[in-house]
């Protein structure tokens, strides 16, 4: 991203500083960080379309936001963006990844976890990391031992994937995509 501190001063008398966040406006899809540098980018992590003139006339409705608030605005945007093209949002995928983290936990030599490989590559990461979450706070696991957990599960699902995608289509799990 290119340093950009024509607007910094502007930023900095409503509170926004390097490595900070704001939103203009009320609309969720309005909100923007600052690198260490000075450069601006927006919720998809692409440099902003901002320059200071339009900070300029925007300055009384910009305020400081929370990382967490980026980061929830965020969400709503990739939902957004993984709804429009038919993947699953977050909220649909957290009931598929508490069974997969069950069924791979508990019945792992069945195999019945095995029907998550349905789902593009996208969707298997998301569900081995929310997986993987489940499980840690469940064993009281380390965040490094939740690290090599997630990738034990990611690497057994796109194994999977693979086997299933040589074998051809099917699935149990509801809401599959290809």
């Amino acid at each position: 991203m290119e340093k950009q501190t024509g607007y910094m001063d502007l930023l900095r008398s409503r509170g926004v500083f390097a490595r900070g966040f704001f939103q203009i406006g009320s609309d969720p899809a309005a909100c923007y960080g600052v690198t260490r540098g000075g450069a601006l980018y927006g919720l998809d992590l692409e440099p902003a379309a901002l320059g200071e003139n339009e900070i300029w006339e925007q300055l009384e409705q910009i305020r400081r936001i929370s990382k967490e608030e980026f980061e929830a605005a965020q969400e709503q945007y990739w939902d957004a963006r993984r709804a429009a093209r038919g993947a699953p949002t977050n909220a649909q995928l957290q009931p598929l990844a508490a069974r997969f983290a069950a069924e791979y936990a508990h019945s792992y030599a069945l195999g019945r976890w095995k029907t998550a490989a349905g789902f593009s590559e996208e969707t298997l990461r998301r569900i081995a990391a929310r997986a993987a979450a489940l499980l840690a706070a469940e064993k009281r696991l380390g965040p490094g031992r939740q690290k090599k957990l997630f990738r034990r599960m990611f690497a057994d699902l796109a194994r999977a994937r693979a086997e299933r995608m040589a074998r051809g289509p099917g699935s149990a799990f509801e809401g599959e995509e290809q």
